[in-house]
């Protein structure tokens, strides 16, 4: 499990590829999907009033480290209070673009903290002593 992952499952946040049909199908209400049944974003992190907590959404066909910022970035919504289960299409675009901007850097953050862990667990024994110094 990389690092991502182990933040959205430390707060119980699940995550879902586009692909499935059932996700498809349970979430279509909320206007992820576009007319021809695909995520009309790279991902989505959603406040649905049925749930105890958020979910993300991404899309599956992305490249591996598309997907992995995309993920991180919904994260950064979930945790900079960017959820809301009203429709925020009306929104001021100034407002939109900072919170997307907010969401980028807290995803950067958190795909650099899974690069260093990554980084860190390949490392030898012998490399860990010469870094602990």
């Amino acid at each position: 499990m990389n690092f991502i992952q182990y933040v959205a499952n430390s707060r119980n946040i699940p995550m879902f590829r586009d692909d499935d049909a059932t996700v498809r199908e349970a979430l279509g209400r909320h206007g992820c999907f576009g007319d021809n049944g695909r995520l009309s974003a790279d991902g989505y992190a959603l406040d649905c009033p049925d749930l105890d907590n958020p979910i993300i959404l991404f899309k599956n066909k992305s490249d591996k480290e598309k997907r992995r910022f995309t993920i991180a970035h919904e994260l950064g919504h979930v945790f900079a209070g960017h959820l809301s289960s009203e429709n925020q299409k009306g929104a001021v675009q100034g407002i939109v673009h900072t919170k997307e901007l907010e969401a980028s850097m807290i995803g950067a953050v958190l795909l650099g903290l899974s690069l260093y862990d990554e980084w860190r667990r390949e490392l030898t024994p012998e490399d860990n002593k010469k870094i602990a110094g």
